[in-house]
């Protein structure tokens, strides 16, 4: 099976400030390395050029680059799409781009598949590309929308360019189920996991090591946030939980970057037991991972983690989490505790200055609980977020290009 997948985002090999690459480029990476897994793959990508330089392409891959950092700069100066003007202005020359690139490749090559990943912008690029070569779409999102609850004229406008796709894939259940609502047939929403690398992700011993490399004293507990500093992250709320708590038995690493970086570094200089590390790269997280005791308020959805806790989650760390869902179209909804396994390997605590505290304590005193939790959390985490979501996709996106051209070819009976 040969693949066109189409995106704006694609990891660089310098380390890019999480705020401006985060999950997006992370999954591109993983999903770069499907052809390892499967020998008859064969996936042949378009993307902005990423900020730095670009990756070595796997084996059984070829990239193909759109240079604009004119709209580098835009897509992030209006990453928050305030400006509706300035949104459908980019969303139509980012995808332009794209589509012209991608129509230059399918002159001479034969795709079984579009996949576009990512986002609006990937899906108009991917749609043009369905329409003009005739080829199954696959659109993956790495974000879920809430369309249902949507005025009228948007419902109507999401149901038609969802309906484009011949297979919408979420990285929840969530997304399907609001596509549903608004009128997408259920056959083709489907919903996978994301999935990282576990042979670099996974527990280290000695921890002792670990812990005297980071400056953690055998008293004390390490708490470990990582990702985006914004409000969206709840950084703000535990700026406000930090500042004047007298808990040297307690430290704190800040590993990310963001709009809050400034009022997160002020609160380390007055208290030293926050430490703001800045961006970390990937390859030394899970030394970072050792010498903490548990992942602290990283990102979940209503059903679903970020990939900073899967990651976390398979080098061991058990989570203390918000019990409300980080997605501001979602304020205020429960965290599902299945995919976390909840109570057990993982704790939910109002997202208030008296829950994260409260989070805090119950950790310090329970940190040999949590310590002995460790092999059980990354066997949960190499069951729910190893290779075999990866598998699964390839299995969604080979259906998604058999199911299509079945229904465009005439049966035998039918032809006679």
């Amino acid at each position: 099976m040969r693949v066109l997948l189409i995106t704006r985002h694609m990891p660089a090999r310098s380390i890019v400030p999480v705020d401006r690459g985060g999950g997006g480029n992370t999954f591109i990476e993983a999903l770069l390395d499907l052809p390892r897994l499967r020998d008859d793959l064969q996936i042949d990508v378009v993307a902005l050029h990423p900020e730095g330089e670009p990756i070595d392409a796997p084996p059984n891959v070829t990239v193909s680059y759109v240079r604009s950092r004119r709209l580098h700069r835009w897509l992030w100066t209006h990453r928050e799409a305030k400006n509706p003007f300035a949104a459908l202005f980019l969303l139509v020359a980012t995808a332009y781009v794209l589509t012209r690139e991608a129509l230059r490749l399918s002159r001479a090559r034969r795709y079984d598949l579009v996949y576009a990943v990512g986002g609006p912008i990937a899906g108009v690029a991917g749609i043009a590309i369905k329409r003009l070569r005739r080829l199954p779409l696959a659109m993956h999102f790495q974000y879920t929308y809430r369309f249902r609850r949507a005025s009228l004229p948007v419902r109507l406008l999401a149901r038609a360019f969802y309906a484009q796709a011949d297979a919408l894939i979420g990285n929840c259940a969530m997304l399907g189920t609001d596509a549903v609502a608004i009128g997408m047939r259920p056959e083709r929403c489907h919903w996978v996991f994301n999935w990282i690398d576990q042979t670099a992700f996974r527990p280290l011993e000695p921890r002792a090591e670990y812990r005297a490399r980071f400056g953690v004293a055998p008293d004390q507990t390490a708490f470990y946030f990582g990702g985006r500093f914004d409000y969206t992250k709840h950084v703000d709320r535990l700026i406000d939980a930090l500042r004047d708590l007298d808990e040297p038995r307690a430290v704190f690493f800040f590993a990310g970057d963001g709009v809050l970086a400034p009022e997160l570094r002020a609160l380390a200089e007055r208290a030293p037991n926050v430490r703001v590390l800045g961006t970390v790269a990937r390859d030394d997280l899970p030394a970072l991972h050792a010498a903490a005791d548990l992942q602290f308020w990283n990102s979940v959805d209503v059903d679903y983690p970020g990939l900073v806790a899967i990651e976390a989650m398979s080098s061991g760390l058990p989570l203390y989490t918000s019990n409300q869902t980080m997605n501001p179209l979602y304020a205020g909804a429960p965290v599902e505790p299945w995919f976390l396994d909840a109570p057990r390997l993982a704790r939910l605590f109002e997202p208030t200055r008296d829950g994260i505290r409260r989070a805090i304590a119950e950790a310090i005193a329970n940190r040999d609980e949590l310590n002995r939790l460790r092999p059980e959390v990354a066997a949960f985490a190499r069951e729910h977020f190893g290779e075999a979501n990866a598998l699964q996709l390839i299995e969604i996106l080979r259906g998604c290009a058999r199911t299509t051209r079945e229904r465009s070819t005439p049966s035998r009976a039918r032809a006679t």
